[in-house]
């Protein structure tokens, strides 16, 4: 039985961190991110809001790894990004991204069995746990019914459910959403 993540107590560990993080798209004359120091206490629920090319996306890839700083640094429960192994993150950090495109035609079931990745690697089978995370994911966002249609025949806010629904499989207990309601309708944005 899983149990709640207690809102952070005194003394407690952040679940992100950031001192001091700058960082300069190549061939920008000002930085994307400058001097910027946050935490971000578990359990609870942040929104950096601000105009389109502000740096929002750029903090999150920080935060995440997946752009390095110019200076500062980023830490996830109390270990700088670069020290965790990136499946060890998967596990514990869910995203949904701004923008992400499609190469392959993934049925909607299979996008959101990509969540658990993390937990069974590159050859093992899902196993009866992994089969009801994904059903709980598509139920929780409202696509069991598009379960075996492919990605690309879906809307665009139905194929952002979908990436909510594969981060929400990957049972994480953490998660990172760039603008995740875009494109939603108010029934799912709520």
């Amino acid at each position: 039985m899983s149990r709640p993540i207690p809102i952070e107590r005194a003394g407690s560990v952040p679940a992100f961190e950031a001192e001091r993080l700058s960082f300069r798209y190549p061939s920008s004359e000002n930085d994307a991110v400058h001097d910027l120091s946050i935490k971000i206490p578990r359990g609870a629920f942040y929104a950096i809001i601000g105009p389109n090319g502000s740096g929002k996306s750029t903090l999150l890839k920080l935060l995440l790894g997946t752009e390095q700083p110019t200076s500062g640094y980023a830490l996830f429960d109390g270990r700088q990004i670069p020290e965790w192994n990136r499946r060890e993150l998967a596990r514990r950090v869910g995203v949904v991204a701004q923008n992400e495109d499609t190469a392959f035609p993934f049925s909607v079931r299979e996008t959101v069995a990509m969540g658990r990745y993390p937990h069974l690697g590159l050859w093992r089978a899902e196993g009866a746990p992994d089969r009801a995370a994904i059903d709980d994911a598509l139920k929780t966002c409202d696509i069991a019914a598009f379960a075996d249609r492919g990605l690309a025949t879906l809307s665009a806010g139905e194929r952002q459910r979908a990436r909510v629904a594969r981060a929400l499989a990957q049972e994480p207990d953490t998660l990172a959403l760039d603008e995740p309601t875009a494109a939603l309708d108010i029934k799912h944005e709520m």
